[in-house]
């Protein structure tokens, strides 16, 4: 685990943070934090190993928090490898271009912070779909916050109404 909200700190995030294989919690929200998000970050998926109960097991990182920065580029595709990510939240940053079709394969997503980001192009169809891959898990998207300014053309997919569970929903500019 490592917190490290609401300081000054500035610079760019570390690219070493992902060779720290254990940690389970990110949370460098609220600082002055520039640069990319670095690739290396998708090194934090864990390892999947079956205990000696049978039971799968992932010790992959779970939160990645990284709102209220000055974070730049685009999100990376990477980050869809970190498959166990409960809370993902860069809301509130300078991130750019579109949202990649690998943020579905977060299944275990809860929480979807992107808003206040000048992000373009359309919502992955696969948005509505992102809990469905593992039907046991009991992890089910509640939050997807994409809230302006955006620069999302086109009408809302369809398949958004596959979060049934959903309970705040906001793609407001």
């Amino acid at each position: 685990v490592m917190f490290a909200s609401d300081n000054a700190f500035t610079g760019t995030i570390p690219d070493c943070l992902g060779e720290l294989s254990s940690l389970r919690k990110l949370d460098l929200s609220i600082n002055k934090i520039s640069g990319p998000i670095p690739e290396s970050i998708s090194m934090l998926a864990g390892q999947h190993w079956v205990g000696a109960s049978g039971l799968k097991h992932n010790n992959g990182l779970k939160w990645l928090v990284l709102w209220k920065n000055h974070i730049t580029g685009t999100i990376p595709r990477g980050l869809g490898n970190l498959t166990r990510l409960q809370y993902l939240a860069l809301s509130e940053n300078k991130l750019h271009g579109t949202i990649p079709n690998s943020i579905c394969n977060l299944a275990a997503l809860t929480a979807l912070g992107l808003g206040s980001n000048p992000i373009s192009g359309t919502l992955p169809l696969c948005l509505g779909e992102i809990n469905q891959q593992i039907t046991r898990d009991p992890h089910v998207l509640s939050i997807l916050n994409i809230r302006g300014p955006n620069r999302l053309p086109g009408r809302l997919p369809d398949t958004l109404c596959g979060l049934t569970q959903v309970g705040t929903l906001d793609v407001t500019k």
